[in-house]
């Protein structure tokens, strides 16, 4: 969920290597925006899991992402939840 004007804050809260090559990593994020001339912000969470390429350059093969309930309601254009 990328508005205009968005950003996106992350913060590594742990690396855990599997492998030498495969390498498990857990932020926490924050999002602020404006919706409907109203300042906005989502809390959540990102699970990534990366591999090294055959150049040694890190990339990432899966990305999971989730929000904390209790700092998003409604829609990003400021409707209520249904």
């Amino acid at each position: 969920m990328f508005c205009e004007g968005s950003a996106i804050t992350m913060t590594v809260t742990g690396i855990r290597f599997l492998t030498p090559d495969l390498a498990v990593v857990h932020t926490t994020s924050t999002n602020e925006f404006s919706a409907q001339g109203t300042a906005r912000q989502i809390n959540g969470s990102f699970t990534l899991l990366f591999s090294r390429g055959e150049a040694g350059d890190w990339l990432i093969n899966a990305l999971h992402n989730g929000v904390k309930e209790d700092s998003f309601t409604g829609h990003l254009d400021g409707a209520p939840a249904r």
